[in-house]
């Protein structure tokens, strides 16, 4: 299939909203990678400025987990409560004036508070393509996507047991 049938399809549970002008804005946007962990297959990138994750790209059957399904047929109750809360207030300011997407999303990027110290580092690791993490694993105490945990999906290391 094609992106314009992906996001036909994304639509119906996702569905778009439209500004006094007649502008058309999608929560998410249709994508098909050629490289990657998802090549090929039908995916959508985030399109929600203050959601920590917009512009990262999810499977098309993680969008529901990821986002609160606002069209038929598909029902979550485990979804992003900060991806929804940004998503109403970008859908507030969009449908109430005649202000284009572009514009809202930079009016409330400026309401954003700095992200915190660190943060792009994190960031940096997570946009990282799936396949170069295989090969690179952190292993140092401080790895900042554990957060100090050590989770082994994240890092590699292993958790001593008693």
């Amino acid at each position: 299939g094609s992106e314009a049938t992906l996001q036909e399809r994304i639509s119906l549970v996702f569905p778009p909203t439209t500004n006094a002008r007649g502008e058309v804005w999608h929560e998410f946007v249709a994508v098909i990678p050629r490289e990657g962990k998802y090549c090929g297959q039908p995916c959508a990138v985030c399109n929600v400025v203050g959601c920590p994750m917009h512009g990262r790209i999810f499977h098309q059957k993680n969008l529901a987990t990821h986002a609160r399904p606002r069209g038929g047929g598909v029902r979550s109750s485990v979804f992003s409560r900060q991806h929804d809360a940004t998503y109403n207030a970008f859908v507030a300011a969009f449908s109430a004036g005649e202000a284009s997407a572009p514009e809202v999303q930079r009016q409330i990027a400026e309401t954003l508070p700095p992200p915190p110290p660190g943060a792009e580092e994190g960031e940096a690791r997570a946009r990282r393509p799936a396949s170069s993490f295989g090969s690179s694993r952190r292993r140092s105490g401080n790895c900042p996507a554990c957060r100090g945990k050590h989770r082994a999906h994240t890092c590699g290391k292993r958790l001593r047991r008693p």
